[in-house]
This record gives structure tokens, sequence and C-alpha cells, in this order.
């Protein structure tokens, strides 16, 4: 295996061990200090915008255990209609 993709398996590792503490809690934040609306949330799930503009709220989101967890619930809603709508498309094709 090359170093680029050791890196890249370190990274995805990384990522999940982030994503289990931030869903688990490991970030409280229950007075919600500092939190995005919901509305900005689903921009940024629905990825309606670029990363770039919103470097300190995707950061602030990597940090806080419930905005992380209203950020996955939004990634994973979008998701599954995507896929509803593709099994739809592929049993009534056009």
């Amino acid at each position: 295996m090359n170093n680029r993709a050791l890196m890249r398996k370190e990274e995805e590792n990384f990522l999940r061990a982030a994503q289990r503490v931030l869903l688990q809690g490991g970030f409280p934040n229950p007075e919600r200090t500092g939190c995005p609306s919901r509305a900005l949330l689903k921009t940024i799930a629905y990825r309606e915008v670029s990363p770039e503009k919103l470097m300190d709220v995707i950061e602030h989101v990597g940090l806080c255990s419930p905005c992380y967890k209203e950020y996955d619930a939004l990634r994973r809603q979008l998701v599954r209609r995507r896929w509803i709508l593709f099994g739809a498309m592929v049993a009534f094709p056009l």
C-alpha cells in the first residue's frame, strides 16, 4: 500500500472516530451557544453553498454534538430521499 492510500485510510479512520464522539455527545453544548439555525444547517447538509463561505459554521458543527447530530440527520434524510427517487425512477421508467 502506498503512502497516499495509507494517509487516506488514516483520515477515514479519524473521521469515523470523530463522528462517533460527536454522535455520542462527546462535545455537549446544552445551551446551544453559537449554534447556527436549522435553515443554515440544512443549507450545509444539502450542499447548497460552498464550504469556503461557511468555514466558521462548519468548524462549529464539527465541535458541537447537538449541531452535528442535527446535520447528520439532515444528510441522512437527503440521502434517503435520493435513494427513494432513484428507486422510483428505476421501477417506473419513462
